[in-house]
């Protein structure tokens, strides 16, 4: 029964494309004649072939998918996976909320019970942010959070120059998170047992 509907869900999917891709042709032909002889002659030529060439790929594109429906359903797959990260990789105010989010959480704990890691970290990152230290660096899929040594306005020599700018060594140890699929690894980690001084 199953295999019957998808065989006619096909079968509709593939004559709906015909008749798409018929009536865009046609209308094609149409403003090609109406086109001859005026300026526009070769930017409708340009946007045929265009045309025809992705109809050729998105034809290729089905015949493999008809083929080879393992990969395809990997490679499709993996294309959602990344897209996923992409739109899922955390920004700076996501992580100023955060950060926000577990100091509100530490200072409904007397200071005799907070555990002293949390409360130290999050002062740092406090005083980071009003300093304007907190810098962070995107690679599409994934975002790291670190201190910087100066202040973005700060335009002395040290500043500026940028043989005394941080190195990628330097970068490494001050790194304070690492931000993936909308979380935070290392400020959790922190905030582990927040409220048990031991």
């Amino acid at each position: 029964m199953s295999m019957i509907k998808i065989e006619n869900f096909r079968s509709s999917l593939r004559g709906r494309v015909n008749n798409f891709l018929s009536k865009f042709q046609s209308t094609f032909e149409r403003i090609e004649k109406k086109a001859e002889g005026t300026f526009t002659e070769n930017w409708v030529k340009f946007w045929k072939n265009v045309f025809v060439d992705y109809k050729e790929v998105a034809v290729d594109i089905a015949k493999d998918v008809k083929h080879r429906p393992i990969k395809a359903a990997v490679l499709v797959s993996t294309a959602v996976f990344i897209s996923y990260l992409f739109k899922s990789n955390p920004s700076e105010a996501d992580y100023r909320a955060a950060v926000i989010r577990a100091a509100n959480d530490i200072r409904l704990i007397p200071p005799s019970m907070q555990k002293e890691e949390a409360a130290n970290f999050l002062q740092y990152i406090e005083q980071c942010y009003n300093r304007d230290l907190i810098r962070r660096i995107s690679f599409g899929i994934a975002c790291i959070i670190w201190v910087d040594k100066y202040n973005k306005d700060y335009k002395n020599e040290e500043a500026v120059n940028k043989y005394l700018a941080v190195t990628n060594m330097e970068l490494f140890n001050r790194i304070v998170d690492i931000g993936i699929l909308n979380r935070w690894f290392i400020l959790p980690k922190k905030m582990e047992d927040y409220d048990v001084n031991f």
